[in-house]
């Protein structure tokens, strides 16, 4: 994977289904790296608020919109319905971009 020389300098957003945190440590996540992960895009926080993985819920972006794929049929429901999340905002300048890997 290839660093991009993108660096931030606006805020950044984390989303989470834990209240309260103060410090961001980098977690390994399903792909064995260890990361903490933002976007400037606050309302892509959301999807965050509840904790899944890959096998549960697929994203990605296609030209006109973000998209969301079910991977077991009423898995939104079960992780979002009366539950709380909560979003983070984080100084931007801390966090650089990842490329993701060419599969080309």
């Amino acid at each position: 994977m290839k660093v991009n020389t993108t660096v931030y300098t606006n805020l950044m957003y984390h989303g989470s289904p834990n209240p309260g945190i103060t410090t961001f440590t980098p977690r390994v996540s399903t792909h064995g790296k260890h990361y903490v992960y933002a976007t400037p895009d606050m309302s892509a926080t959301i999807l965050y608020g509840a904790k899944w993985n890959d096998f549960l819920i697929w994203t990605g972006a296609d030209d006109f919109a973000e998209v969301i794929v079910e991977r077991q049929k009423g898995v939104m429901e079960s992780l979002y319905k009366n539950k709380k999340g909560y979003i983070y905002i984080l100084d931007g300048s801390t966090f650089y971009q990842l490329d993701p890997p060419d599969n080309t």
